[in-house]
């Protein structure tokens, strides 16, 4: 059976790895009160010496935080691990574990050099690459993933790294019997195979011709997207994990969402609070997030959406339409200055991440820069520069930080003005009337 796949979720969120499978049988993978064998880390970066062996470090908590470097979680949390073994010193040894063994160590070190340019972080914990091993006796699914020793060499934990904290590592050094959360990962899920089959909990032999499932949030499935072409059954099958109503809307109503932020979101219906669908420290709850999959067949991705928005309704009551509302808004001009942001035709580029120090947008279209002063302001911003070509424009490292004055005057200097208004703009309408 020949399968094509497309489409992926980039998101923080912790990431599906396919290189963590079930141990070789000679090897019993560990678990929480199981005494670590005195396994060797090798191929270890910034550390006195090239191996670690696991005895040396006893009497020390240690904490192997599994990770990659595609994983932006993985990276999100090395600062904090960092400041982490600062504040503990030699009570702690936090070791990072390259889980993805096709990275060797030319590879890890290329892409932190280009990190540390980018974003002026160093990376100074002890990281090891190609451990396999350590794999097969630690097993998971996702990372990051985090494997506590306490110092007689006992695991008493393994955990997220929502559990790596200042005053989670203080009690397990006042009690290191302490046993802490243990993280689940579904080493068996397959997502190359349909839900609720085979591995995946199902019992149909012959497949399905037709299923439209939702189900809650499943923690050890990860959060992604993506369809399977079925050639030999001649179906299609499309699938968003553990992802909130928003996503799912506007998947579903693409053309009607555009590229619209959350300014020109309104919803309108006492089903579900504007928090739950659009403010992410809510909508990302377990409550706030579900799964879909469906199976029918070989369709469009036009007609696949009409199905998804049709389930929608049918499981949440609610759609999506384009209105127009009155809003509050800034009002974009330019001035005769503002022809120096006319491109200079090099590569196309959006970076403005917080952690990035030079922060540009470079050969895109005007809207570009909207978009970012949208989401600076939490307010819509409409487009009357006239500008039909495409700009560079370079921001301060702290521009993220600015108040809006700061904003204004720095774009006066580059001949853009932002003026307070209201007009009638077109919005997004969540409601359950359809």
């Amino acid at each position: 059976m020949r399968k094509l796949k497309c489409g992926a979720l980039a998101l923080l969120w912790p990431v599906m790895s396919c290189f963590a499978q079930n141990a070789p049988p000679q090897i019993k993978p560990l678990t929480i009160g199981d005494t670590v064998p005195d396994l060797v880390l090798t191929n270890v970066i910034n550390y006195p010496v090239s191996e670690i062996r696991l005895s040396d470090l006893k009497g020390k908590l240690v904490i192997l935080d599994f990770w990659a470097t595609w994983c932006g979680a993985c990276l999100a949390g090395i600062p904090k691990a960092q400041e982490l073994q600062k504040q503990f010193k030699d009570k702690v040894q936090i070791v990072l574990v390259n889980s993805d063994t096709s990275e060797n160590a030319a590879k890890v070190a290329t892409f932190l050099d280009r990190r540390s340019n980018k974003t002026g972080q160093k990376l100074t914990l002890p990281y090891a690459v190609q451990n396999a091993i350590f794999n097969d006796y630690f097993p998971h699914k996702e990372v990051p993933h985090y494997v506590w020793i306490n110092e007689a060499g006992k695991i008493n934990g393994i955990t997220t790294a929502d559990e790596v904290t200042p005053e989670n590592i203080s009690a397990f050094l006042e009690d290191s019997s302490k046993i802490l959360y243990t993280k689940k990962d579904h080493l068996r899920f397959n997502p190359d195979k349909p839900l609720l089959i085979d591995e995946n909990g199902g019992d149909n032999p012959t497949g399905f011709i037709y299923r439209s499932i939702f189900t809650g949030f499943k923690e050890y499935l990860g959060a992604s997207l993506g369809s399977v072409l079925e050639q030999e059954d001649k179906t299609i099958r499309y699938f968003i994990l553990n992802s909130n109503l928003s996503v799912f809307l506007q998947i579903a109503y693409r053309e009607i969402f555009k590229d619209y932020g959350p300014e020109r979101i309104h919803v309108e219906t006492p089903r579900y609070s504007r928090e739950s669908i659009l403010d992410p420290a809510i909508s990302q709850l377990p409550e706030n997030r579900f799964c879909y999959e469906i199976i029918l067949p070989t369709v469009s991705q036009d007609e696949i959406k009409t199905y998804l928005q049709q389930d929608i309704m049918r499981t949440f009551g609610i759609t999506a339409k384009s209105d127009k509302r009155t809003l509050d808004c800034y009002v974009m001009k330019a001035g005769k200055a503002a022809h120096n942001l006319r491109t200079k035709g090099d590569n196309s580029n959006i970076d403005i991440a917080p952690t990035t120090l030079k922060k540009q947008i470079t050969n895109q279209p005007i809207n570009a820069l909207i978009n970012v002063l949208q989401a600076t302001f939490g307010s819509a911003v409409v487009d009357e520069t006239g500008i039909d070509y495409n700009i560079d424009i370079s921001f301060p490292s702290d521009f993220l930080e600015y108040s809006s004055s700061d904003t204004k005057a720095f774009l006066e200097k580059k001949g853009l003005t932002l003026s307070p208004s209201k007009k009638e703009l077109e919005v997004v309408v969540i409601t359950d009337k359809q």
